[in-house]
C-alpha cells in the first residue's frame, strides 16, 4: 500500500516543500502514485511553498533581487545591436535592482511570477547539483566530461548518449551557509553575464549604470569574488564537455581498484597524462571547433545559451555535427577583441590576482625577460650584474600555481566550510607537492603534447586496445552534406530562449 495515501494533503504539501532538489521530487513521484497525484493536483501550491523554503536562506534579500533582475532583463538579439527600447528596459531593470525595488517574495505572487521563479531556481539547482556531484567524485576530471540532461524527467549524466556513473549530490544535503553561498554565486553570475554581455556592456560602460555595477562589486568580499570564479570554472568545464562530445574524445572507465578518499585520485591507469588526469581543460577539447577568443567568451554568456546547447545534444545525439557548425558560425559573431568579463578591469578591480588565465604566464615571462635585458644593457656599463633568477623555474612554479587554482575552482573548494559537520565529504584538493610529483612523472615522455592528444582520442584508444586494426592516421571521417546544417545554424543563432522559460 502507498503510505502517502493515508496522509492529509497539507502534510504531503509540506513534505514536497521541504525537498530542495528537483531530482528528489521526481524520484518521489516515480515511486509513489499518490505523491504523483498530489503533485499534479497541487503543483502551484507546492511551488509557492518550495520557493519560500529555498529563499529562507536569503538573509539580506540579495538573492531574490538578483533573481528578479535576471528574469526582468530583456532578451538580447545577438545578431543585431541593442535597440533603444531594449536599452531603456535594461537601465530600468538596473535602477530597480540598485534600489531593491523588485518586490520581495510573497506567496501572494501571481501564477506567472510564481512559475518563473520556480523554474528559475529549479534549473539553477540542477546545475548546482551537477557541479557538486562532479567536484566530489573521486575522479573529477573524468566526471567533468559528462553532461547533465537538464530536460529529462529522470535526471542523469551522459557522455555521447551513454549514462555515466557519477553519484548525485542533493543541494538540500548541504549545510545552510553552503547552500546560500552556492545559490547566491550562481544567481549573481548569471546577472553579471547579462550586464557584461558583449552586446550590452559597450552601452553601459562609462555611464551611471556602470557605477551601479561598481558599487555592487565593492560590497563583495574576497570569498564572494572567488565563488564567482568557481562558477565560471564550472561553466568552462561544461562547454569543454560539449566540445568533447562533438568530436573524437575518449571517456575513461572508472577504476576497479579501491581508492582511499584521503589520497589524490589519479587516472594514470586510464592513460590520461598530467594534467588531464586531475583537471578537465576546456581549451584542450576545443581545438579545431572555434576561435580561441570566442571560446573563452562562451562561459561568460551565461546559462541561456548553455541550456540550449545541452538540450540540443540531449535531444539528438547526432547533433554534435550540427553544434560543430554552430560553434564555427559563432566564431564570426563576436569580434576578436572581446574578452571574458571575468578578466574585465571593471569587474576585477583590486582583485587582479584572482583573474588567472594562460596568457598570464606568457605575459609574466615577457616581463621577466625584459627585466633581465634591462640589466644587460645599462648605458655606460659593459657588463651589468645579472640578478640570480631562474626564469624557467619560476615559470614552472607559476604554471603549477595556476593549475592548482583552476583545479580547486573546478572542485568547488570555496563553497565548503573548513569546519563542516556533514555526511557529504569535502572535495579532494591536490597539494602543491602532489602536483609537482605528477608533473615530474611526465618529464621523460617524448613529444608530451602529442601524447596527451592521443591519450584523449577514442580512435587511438581503440587502436591500442585492439578494438580496431585501422591505424588512426588512416581513419577518415565520412563526408556529409552540410548545406542544410549551415542553413539551420544561420536561422537558429538568433533565437536563444531563457534557461528558465518553458520549452
Amino acid at each position: 500500500m502507498d503510505v502517502f495515501s493515508k496522509m492529509p494533503s497539507l502534510v504531503l504539501t509540506h513534505i514536497f516543500a521541504q525537498i530542495q532538489s528537483e531530482r528528489d521530487i521526481l524520484q518521489l513521484i516515480r515511486a509513489s502514485p499518490e505523491a504523483l497525484r498530489h503533485y499534479v493536483q497541487y503543483r502551484r501550491s507546492i511551488m509557492r511553498h518550495r520557493i519560500a523554503e529555498i529563499l529562507a536562506i536569503d538573509c539580506d534579500g540579495c538573492i531574490i533581487q538578483d533573481a528578479q533582475a535576471v528574469i526582468h532583463f530583456p532578451p538580447i538579439d545577438t545578431n543585431s545591436p541593442v535597440s533603444p527600447t531594449s536599452m531603456l528596459a535594461i537601465t530600468r531593470c538596473l535602477g530597480s535592482w540598485k534600489d531593491h525595488r523588485f518586490p520581495e517574495y510573497s506567496r501572494q505572487y501571481d501564477a506567472e511570477n510564481i512559475s518563473k521563479l520556480y523554474r528559475f531556481f529549479s534549473r539553477l539547482t540542477t546545475f548546482i547539483e551537477d557541479y557538486l556531484a562532479k567536484s566530489l567524485d573521486l575522479f573529477p576530471a573524468r566526471a567533468c566530461m559528462a553532461l547533465p540532461e537538464i530536460s529529462s524527467i529522470v535526471p542523469r549524466m551522459h557522455f555521447k548518449g551513454r549514462d555515466v556513473d557519477v553519484e548525485p549530490v542533493a543541494f538540500g544535503a548541504m549545510r545552510e551557509p553552503e547552500r546560500r553561498r552556492l545559490l547566491q554565486a550562481f544567481v549573481r553570475y548569471e546577472l553579471l553575464c547579462k550586464v557584461y554581455h558583449p552586446k550590452v556592456w559597450p552601452y553601459l560602460e562609462g555611464t551611471t549604470y556602470a557605477d551601479i555595477v561598481t558599487s555592487s562589486h565593492e560590497r563583495l568580499s574576497l570569498k564572494d569574488y572567488e565563488a564567482l570564479y568557481c562558477v565560471h570554472e564550472y561553466l568552462k568545464s561544461l562547454y569543454g564537455a560539449v566540445f568533447a562530445q562533438c568530436q573524437d574524445s575518449w571517456f575513461p572507465d572508472r577504476p576497479t581498484f579501491e581508492v582511499e578518499p584521503e589520497t589524490l585520485a589519479s587516472c594514470k591507469n586510464y592513460g590520461l597524462l598530467f594534467p588531464d588526469n586531475v583537471y578537465f581543460d576546456m581549451q584542450q577539447y576545443s581545438c579545431g571547433l572555434m576561435n580561441g577568443m570566442v571560446r573563452d567568451i562562451l562561459p561568460c554568456l551565461g546559462f541561456d545559451l548553455l541550456s540550449s546547447v545541452l538540450i540540443s545534444l540531449a535531444t539528438d545525439g547526432t547533433n554534435g555535427q550540427y553544434l560543430r557548425k554552430w560553434f564555427d558560425a559563432l566564431s564570426y559573431q563576436y569580434s576578436t577583441d572581446c574578452t571574458p568579463w571575468t578578466s574585465n578591469p571593471h569587474f576585477v578591480g583590486r582583485r587582479k590576482s584572482l583573474s588567472v588565465d594562460d596568457t598570464d604566464i606568457w605575459d609574466w615571462q615577457m616581463r621577466m625577460e625584459c627585466y633581465i635585458d634591462s640589466f644587460r644593457f645599462i648605458p655606460g656599463v659593459m657588463y651589468s650584474p645579472l640578478p640570480e633568477m631562474d626564469i624557467e623555474q619560476q615559470i614552472r612554479q607559476f604554471r603549477i600555481h595556476n593549475m592548482q587554482l583552476k583545479i580547486f575552482r573546478q572542485r568547488a573548494w570555496v563553497f565548503f566550510d573548513d569546519s563542516r559537520m556533514s555526511t557529504i565529504p569535502s572535495p579532494l584538493l591536490p597539494s602543491w607537492n602532489e602536483l609537482v610529483s605528477e608533473e615530474e612523472s611526465t618529464k621523460n615522455i617524448a613529444a608530451l603534447a602529442h601524447q596527451r592528444d592521443r591519450r584523449r582520442s577514442q580512435k587511438w584508444q581503440d587502436y591500442w586496445s585492439g578494438r580496431t586494426l585501422d591505424h588512426p592516421f588512416e581513419q577518415h571521417e565520412e563526408d556529409t552534406d552540410t548545406r542544410e546544417l549551415v542553413a539551420n545554424v544561420t536561422g537558429n543563432r538568433r533565437n536563444v530562449p531563457r534557461f528558465f522559460e518553458k520549452p
